[in-house]
């Protein structure tokens, strides 16, 4: 009898597991599985308009995004890949800012539970009502004949200073340094308690024992601390490198979704976006998939490189 209790008991556990585990394999089968071959798969395949359905098109689909981009170069192409680079040079602005911030915090500064709060409240925001807010800063508004201009852009005009902020035109040069300044202050915040997380992991006694032996705020900062959370930083590093994936909503939310001359704010993931947008034609859809394709094959090396890199440069370290 107790045999038989056990028995039913395992089978009811292994029946639980199996249950919880088939949510998540599903998942992974449609979400990951189909939809990454599926994509693949429309790499080789173009619409015919004539027999309403997808058709074999071999490599085409790269050789034409390859000769747009590199070999003819088309300036509206070549604008859009380089632009999406950018994500990558905004983190790595973001880096050294968040370590040292951290780094800050972790010392206790005055203010430092207050300054917390602070830096984390625009990852909590909407960034369609952040980017509302930032625009609204720099804009010229027009109201009975008279123009009335946001707080950042009156504050310049008083050093004579005006120039059209939120200009997308050939003209316009300041329109990129404002997505700078916003990506720069709406992604510190995640990335600061990120490592801060990392410092806060070790050791008191470490610490201890370098005050002790004299050790200065910075040089705890460069010779025990920044060695001591080299894994953190090696995963973020990975995932600037993957940040191009997603950089979009920034330059489309600040443009309010203008291109600019020779797409000149465009990027890889908004074009993709659009692409799919459009995609009740199903002629885009294949251009989309093929573009996607093409930049992970881009990253996915350099991924792997810096990895590598890293872990040769950097010792293990456990605490």
């Amino acid at each position: 009898m107790i045999v038989n209790n056990k028995k039913r008991s395992k089978v009811k556990l292994y029946l639980f597991v199996a249950l919880m585990l088939s949510v998540s394999l599903l998942h992974f089968v449609i979400f990951y599985v189909y939809v990454n071959f599926d994509t693949v798969r429309l790499t080789f395949f173009r619409f015919d308009e004539i027999k309403n359905q997808y058709v074999f098109n071999a490599f085409n689909n790269y050789a034409d995004a390859i000769r747009l981009t590199f070999i003819e170069g088309n300036a509206a192409k070549l604008n859009t890949f380089l632009n999406t680079f950018r994500a990558i040079s905004i983190n790595l602005i973001i880096l050294p800012i968040s370590v040292i911030t951290a780094y800050a915090f972790y010392k206790k500064v005055y203010g430092e539970k207050a300054f917390r709060v602070i830096f984390y409240l625009p990852s909590i925001i909407s960034i369609v009502v952040q980017c509302s807010a930032f625009l609204a800063m720099f804009k010229t508004y027009e109201f009975n004949g008279a123009n009335f201009y946001g707080p950042y852009n009156q504050f310049f005009r008083l050093f004579g200073y005006a120039p059209e902020w939120l200009s997308i035109g050939s003209e316009g040069n300041t329109m990129w340094p404002l997505i700078y300044a916003f990506a720069i202050i709406a992604g510190l915040g995640t990335n600061v308690i990120l490592m801060s997380s990392a410092m806060l992991r070790i050791p008191s006694s470490i610490t201890e024992a370098a005050e002790l032996d004299g050790c200065g705020f910075y040089r705890e900062l460069f010779t025990i601390t920044l060695p001591l959370i080299m894994p953190t930083i090696t995963t973020w590093v990975t995932m600037i490198l993957a940040s191009v994936f997603g950089f979009f909503m920034q330059p489309m939310l600040l443009t309010e979704g203008s291109r600019g001359t020779d797409n000149k704010f465009y990027t890889i993931p908004w074009e993709i976006f659009d692409q799919v947008q459009n995609g009740a034609s199903k002629s885009t859809i294949p251009a989309a998939a093929t573009t996607g394709i093409l930049l992970s094959l881009i990253i996915m090396p350099l991924v792997a490189f810096m990895r590598w890199l890293f872990r040769k440069l950097t010792p293990e370290v456990s605490f």
